[in-house]
């Protein structure tokens, strides 16, 4: 449908624009499209922290309230090994000076409270004291270090054992390593943490199984070793599976 138009009496025409319909809607659309935008403006979100982040808190829950209160404040004034903070020193024995610059890494995140009770208390604050039979026992002490146990949780993974040497098996007329067996801590000697020289050994299997015993070709200098080696080789060669003919043994670093 056009627009309509009325010529005055001096010759000029006036569009009648109300009554297009396409004129209309652009009017409309316009006027919501700058309702929904101040709207859309004016809205304040949610922002993404609320408040700075707070340090997680230590409480004691005891029968005494009054106690409760002293060990918060003692534990605030004298653990020189807080929980919140991401040190090496967050642990409850003395450490060497070397050990902390190597222990750098941060700590898991702890919960924001974490409660304490008679039951959770530790038995022992570190290794330079006495057991604590009673928190009360804590307020008595100067020791820094009493309130650096709290939170701790016993270690579920067993310590890996400490490496103290290869063991390679080559054929007599060939470069090329047979077997190789990592050798723990104490296997050798038990006065001995680490090999510091290579042994070798000769060896023959035979149709059926080891030929009489190890042949020492190169000795590490201690009879000790020596003779703890040779005892390893006896009960263990017969379970390695080695197929006929002549071995080098070598045990070292």
């Amino acid at each position: 449908m056009s627009a309509t138009a009325s010529v005055s009496g001096g010759g000029h025409r006036e569009v009648r624009y109300w009554r297009n319909p396409i004129a209309i809607w652009a009017l409309l659309l316009g006027v919501l499209v700058h309702i929904a935008g101040f709207f859309a403006f004016s809205i304040e979100l949610p922002p993404d922290q609320v408040g700075p982040i707070k340090a997680p808190e230590i409480f004691y829950s005891g029968a005494d309230e009054r106690i409760d209160l002293l060990m918060q404040e003692q534990s605030e004034l004298l653990d020189f090994e807080p929980l919140f903070l991401p040190t090496a020193r967050n642990a409850s024995v003395y450490l060497g000076w070397s050990e902390l610059v190597e222990r750098t890494e941060p700590f898991s995140a702890l919960p924001p409270r974490l409660l304490i009770n008679d039951g959770q208390f530790p038995s022992r604050a570190d290794q330079f004291v006495e057991p604590i039979d009673k928190p009360l026992d804590m307020l008595e002490r100067d020791t820094a270090g009493s309130f650096g146990a709290f939170g701790q949780v016993s270690g579920t993974q067993e310590a890996l054992p400490y490496r103290a040497g290869t063991l390679e098996v080559y054929r007599e007329d060939d470069s090329q390593v047979t077997l190789v067996k990592e050798l723990e801590s104490g296997i050798i000697d038990e006065s001995v943490s680490n090999l510091s020289g290579v042994l070798e050994w000769r060896l023959a299997v035979g149709e059926i199984g080891i030929v009489g015993q190890a042949l020492l070709i190169k000795g590490s200098g201690l009879e000790a070793v020596d003779a703890a080696a040779a005892q390893y080789l006896l009960q263990k060669a017969p379970e390695w599976g080695l197929p006929e003919g002549y071995y080098r043994v070598v045990i070292g670093p």
